[in-house]
Parts: C-alpha cells; structure tokens; sequence
C-alpha cells in the first residue's frame, strides 16, 4: 500500500487535475457557446487534449487512492477533506461535460440546417448534386 505522505500527494494532485478537467471543460464551453459562430478547430483540439490528459491521469490516480477508499483504512482528516473537495468537482465536471455535450448536438444541428439550406439554394439555381458531377466527369474520363 501507499504510505501516508504518498496518499495526501496523489490526493493533492487528484484535485489539482479535478480543477484543471473543470477549468479545460469551462474553456470548451466558452468556445462552443454560440452554435451559429465557428469555433477555432485548433483551440477545441487543444482544449479536447487538455481534457483527456487530466482525464487520463486521474484514471491512473484511482489505482493509486481506490485501495484506500475501499478497504476501510483509516485516512487523516486533511486526505478526507481533499477527497470531499475531489468529489465536488468530479460532479461538477460531469455536469459541465453533459453540456458540452448538449452544445456540440447543438452545433451539428445549426452545421446540418445550414447545409441543407445550402444545398436547397443550389438546387434552386440550376446546380447539379455533387455526386451527379462526380458521376458525369467521370463517365468523360
């Protein structure tokens, strides 16, 4: 088993990553806000990394502190109270991520009604789908 100054560090660090899940979440939300404005796809991909890093980093710290929430060992009091804090911010990041989720449905729903806005104007001007000029340059070749 860890040793008790091993457990407050990982419990330290759990949080620290529980704040930056929430803080990268609450930065993608901001990007996303609008779903009628692009969204830099660079600063979501960062944001999304940032995310699965702390996500990924917390999955290796539950190796480390599920044997000691589990198996009924006493912790001190200052490790309680991290893991109070821990789990207030886990649920904080599971609602924020729910609307995140929400906001990128919302995205591709306005992505989808613009497209076939689009598409329904070119069929108004005359054009052809872009499979059938697919079809009619290839049958050229």
């Amino acid at each position: 088993m860890t040793t008790p100054g091993a457990l407050h560090e990982a419990s330290t660090r759990e949080l620290a990553l529980w704040r930056e899940l929430v803080a990268a979440y609450g930065d993608l939300q901001a990007l996303l806000a609008d779903p009628e404005t692009l969204a830099d796809p660079v600063h979501v991909g960062l944001g999304r990394e940032r995310a699965e890093r702390c996500t990924a980093e917390l999955q290796a710290l539950r190796a480390v502190l599920g044997p000691w929430r589990v198996d009924g060992t006493p912790v001190p009091a200052d490790v309680r109270a991290l893991w109070r804090a821990s789990a207030e911010l886990a649920t904080e990041a599971a609602a924020l991520n729910a609307r995140l989720v929400e906001q990128a449905r919302a995205r591709q729903d306005a992505m989808a009604a613009r497209l076939r806005t689009l598409d329904a104007g070119r069929r108004g001007f005359g054009y052809r789908p872009a499979v059938a000029r697919t079809a009619t340059v290839a049958a050229r070749a």
